[in-house]
């Protein structure tokens, strides 16, 4: 008896611990201000786009990103995107035709999940910029398959499930013994 109460106990400290990682989904960050504003209408190319949120936002390398899209599903170049506390921002190179733009982030909240969004502008004179190429769909970034947990949580829970399962073991080869 004592071998399933330890079994049982691994399996409910195993299930504590990989729902101790869940957050709900209402904690994702959002974005509370913009340079250019929303909605703006601008006689020139804006030089710098300006994201701020809510909370900070983690720095990566691989996923943090800014788009600018324009008339026609241009893309339009944009280099030297930097996170600083809660801000993502990057330079913004000359635009072309007098339109729509859309200005575009990507960036993982300081609670683990990722987080996009777009705001338009209007230029009101044509740029002399050049388009990079037509938009094609954005990827979809890969969580690595682990639900927006850390890899450590599910080693974690697997090390607990594997614990009370030598138990279970431990404890029905005791009782065959017997």
């Amino acid at each position: 008896m004592r071998g399933i109460a330890r079994a049982a106990g691994c399996a409910g400290l195993a299930a504590f611990v990989l729902l101790a990682g869940q957050r709900p989904a209402l904690a994702h960050n959002r974005l509370v201000a913009t340079d250019p504003p929303a909605g703006a209408r601008l006689a020139t190319a804006p030089g710098r786009v300006m994201f701020t949120f809510a909370e900070p936002v983690q720095e990566s390398d691989e996923y943090d990103a800014i788009t600018v899209t324009g008339p026609g599903m241009t893309r339009w170049e944009v280099t030297g995107v930097k996170v600083y506390g809660d801000t993502i921002s990057a330079t913004v190179g000359a635009l072309g035709p007098a339109g729509t733009y859309t200005l575009g982030y990507r960036i993982v909240s300081a609670d683990g999940h990722p987080t996009t969004g777009a705001i338009t502008v209007t230029l009101t004179r044509p740029g002399g910029g050049t388009p990079m190429a037509a938009m094609a769909e954005p990827a979809r970034p890969s969580t690595g398959g682990l639900g927006g947990r850390p890899a450590w949580l599910w080693l974690a829970g697997l090390a607990l499930l594997g614990c009370a399962a030598l138990a279970a073991v431990r404890a029905s080869g005791r009782r065959e013994a017997r």
